[in-house]
């Protein structure tokens, strides 16, 4: 399977209704906070491929983040985000390198579309995809598929 189709079956397994919830919250959508807060319910296992997930895209977002030279911080959002997540086995937390860097760049474009306003980051962001083979259409398609239920740009 192709790095596209890996990703966007990762993403599609990954994501929950309370993924959308959270994108709706950043939208300034009227939502139940608590639901948005809570994230999916864990036991300790869970939790712990959680975190492995969480620490693996946030090491990587802080490359991409060098590499557009992005002043913005959206690290908060990224880790909320992943709470809302679905992972219920290893096999969604152990990433090639190039996995890793892909659905990171992907978490990040649906986040920044909503709470970045200045667009001056879409050029390097371009650059940041075409690094693993893969175009700024590719990443937003596979974006779409966290926000699935609701309006996406």
């Amino acid at each position: 399977m192709s790095l596209f189709g890996i990703v966007w079956t990762m993403l599609d397994s990954m994501t929950t209704q309370t993924t959308r919830l959270y994108f709706k919250h950043l939208r300034g959508e009227q939502v139940d906070n608590n639901i948005v807060g809570r994230g999916v319910p864990r036991d300790a296992s869970s939790l712990l491929r959680e975190q492995i997930f969480a620490e693996k895209i946030l090491e990587t977002y802080a490359v991409i983040r060098s590499q557009i030279g992005l002043r913005d911080v959206i690290e908060n959002d990224i880790a909320d985000l992943i709470r809302t997540f679905n992972l219920p086995n290893a096999s969604k937390v152990v990433l090639e390198p190039t996995q890793a860097y892909m659905i990171t760049l992907v978490l990040f474009k649906a986040i920044a579309d909503i709470t970045i306003k200045d667009k001056s980051w879409l050029k390097k962001f371009e650059e940041c995809c075409g690094a693993i083979g893969q175009t700024k259409d590719t990443i937003d398609a596979c974006a779409r598929v966290l926000v699935a239920s609701t309006s996406y740009n």
